[in-house]
């Protein structure tokens, strides 16, 4: 009797292995409806692919029947752009993804039936841009996910229900944004996770009673104090309004602070925000006239974004920034992008310390006036395209910027008169071109900058004077001393010259001649004792000729014709 049950027992287990079995360690990608139904010809007994498995076969997939005994997938799952896609059936026995899982842009997509004994997904879990989706209650099996979850622009969805049992403890981050018809969110899952969330929250943009984390709360029937992750969404003046009503005691914002409302009016039910740790966007607020109502606001750790990278992402009534009058300093890039009322930056002059700064196309903008007391920028300082502004003098106790300096189509801009006090040591890149009016460039910062030729620079397109790099170098008038005095009576001719150009002075013989064309570039080199220098392959045009002995260094401006 013992030889026969174990005879049973070893034949169960042959038949368990010829039935299960693990495969495809590389992954698989599916691009046709055929490649699904061959898969169990061409893979028999493949229950558990070990690799990743990549669906996209735009309306061609219509189900994945083929598929039926899959019961795992050790890496992710990426489901996209299957239009022709109305349900997931056909998967009902995979059991568990041990990576992530995402569902993108499959617009017939209707609901998730047949991942009905799904119950694990080992990262994270994407719900993007499914304009059909309106169900997910299949998933309601699903307990545990080891990532973040995302429900992004999924026009039709309307509730969350089917999440209800993940267990919040697996969610690392919860992105729920842009699902224009998704009213109902607090499930189980989601109010635990509120009380005690392990990552940022991203809740902004959807239906009513799912538009913030503060909604969500309300129907969980739980108060928020500070998400301690961050992030905030204000969209209207109501959330202003009520934002310590939501947030009771909230005064330093360890994540991101970003307002956004055609509405909105004023800021001045923020008063005792203190910091700001990662950014502050404003944008879009199109009746918003200044910052009254941030008086308490000290530091902006991040970036502090004052509109975006498109005309319509300005806030087009932003006059000033009064109300910033506590602001020390922006860790990181300070950007104000088509503000087209701007004027001046009058209610930050107790700032002195920017990270990164980028002013571009703020129409009226005529004055730097409130950045007065400015006196370092660590990553790079920008003007482009600002059309009324005439005037750097506001900003003379600027007196160090690191890495570069910009100034490009600001064509009412005369002269760089402001920027003098500039310690150059840290620039790498300088570059001024297209200020149509700008003819004073050889203020002090610039020409020490200049005066090495190897520095880059890329100076063009401004007003004479300051066309070219060769014309703010000449209005320099980079001579460098020499030990001697005799050697300031080096004679180089002819000037214009063509083919050869000679060196006279009896004290001293040239060790190196260098010719830098007008954008600094050397062009031409000899490096021995000598007295001329082939110039023939050299095309017309403005260089400078630098002349290098053992004692001494000069610079003179030749003309090549």
């Amino acid at each position: 009797m013992k030889k026969l049950t174990l005879l049973i027992f070893l034949s169960l287990s042959i038949f368990t292995a010829a039935f299960t079995q693990s495969c495809l360690p590389d992954g698989i990608t599916f691009t046709s409806q055929a490649e699904i139904d061959n898969f169990q010809t061409n893979y028999p007994n493949c229950t558990e692919i070990s690799g990743e498995v990549l669906i996209s076969g735009g309306d061609d997939i219509t189900n994945f029947d083929g598929l039926n005994m899959i019961t795992s997938i050790g890496s992710r799952l990426v489901i996209e752009n299957c239009v022709g896609l109305h349900n997931l059936s056909g998967l009902a026995n995979l059991i568990n993804i041990d990576g992530g899982f995402n569902i993108i842009g499959n617009n017939l997509l209707y609901n998730f039936e047949g991942l009905n004994n799904l119950t694990s997904i080992g990262g994270y879990f994407g719900i993007y841009a499914n304009d059909s989706l309106s169900d997910l209650t299949s998933l309601s099996n699903l307990t545990s996910i080891g990532g973040k979850i995302t429900i992004i622009n999924n026009k039709t969805l309307q509730n969350l229900f089917g999440l209800e049992n993940i267990n919040e403890g697996t969610i690392t981050n919860l992105d729920i944004y842009n699902n224009q018809s998704l009213s109902i969110c607090n499930v189980q899952s989601i109010c635990d996770y509120l009380v005690s969330p392990n990552g940022t929250i991203n809740i902004y943009d959807n239906s009513t009673g799912c538009n913030t984390p503060s909604e969500i709360a309300n129907q969980c029937g739980i108060t928020l104090n500070c998400l301690p992750f961050g992030n905030y969404y204000l969209r209207s003046q109501a959330d202003i309004d009520n934002f310590f009503s939501n947030y009771p005691d909230c005064f330093d914002l360890k994540g991101k602070l970003h307002i956004r409302g055609n509405n909105i009016k004023n800021l001045l039910d923020l008063y005792g925000l203190k910091t700001i740790e990662t950014e502050f966007v404003v944008e879009r607020c199109d009746s918003l006239v200044n910052f009254e109502g941030l008086n308490t606001l000290s530091h902006i750790h991040g970036n502090f974004w004052v509109g975006k990278n498109y005309p319509y992402y300005g806030n087009s009534k932003l006059t000033n920034f009064s109300g910033l009058d506590s602001l020390t300093s922006i860790g990181g890039y300070f950007s104000i992008k088509y503000n087209e009322s701007l004027i001046d930056f009058s209610g930050l002059e107790n700032l002195t310390t920017i990270g990164q700064f980028h002013i571009q196309r703020n129409y009226s903008l005529t004055s730097l006036t409130g950045l007065n007391n400015v006196d370092s920028i660590y990553n790079g300082f920008t003007i482009y395209g600002e059309s009324r502004l005439h005037d750097l003098s506001e900003i003379s106790n600027l007196k160090y910027v690191g890495t570069s300096i910009r100034i490009s189509h600001t064509d009412s801009l005369t002269s760089l008169t402001g920027l003098d006090n500039i310690n150059t040591n840290d620039i790498w890149t300088l570059t001024i071109d297209w200020n149509d009016q700008l003819s004073i460039c050889d203020v002090k910062s610039i020409c020490e900058y200049l005066d090495d030729p190897l520095n880059s620079a890329w100076i063009l397109g401004n007003s004479s004077g300051c066309y070219n790099r060769i014309e703010v170098v000449e209005a320099c008038e980079i001579v460098s001393s020499p030990i001697f005095d005799t050697e300031l009576d080096v004679l180089f001719y002819p000037n214009p010259a063509k083919n050869i150009l000679y060196i006279s002075n009896h004290n001293v013989t040239p060790q190196e001649l260098i010719i830098y064309n007008y954008l600094g570039q050397k062009v031409k080199k000899r490096k021995d004792p000598c007295r001329q220098i082939d110039i023939s392959m050299l095309e017309k045009g403005i260089y400078i000729l630098e002349i290098i002995s053992t004692k001494s260094r000069l610079r003179k401006k030749l003309i090549i014709q």
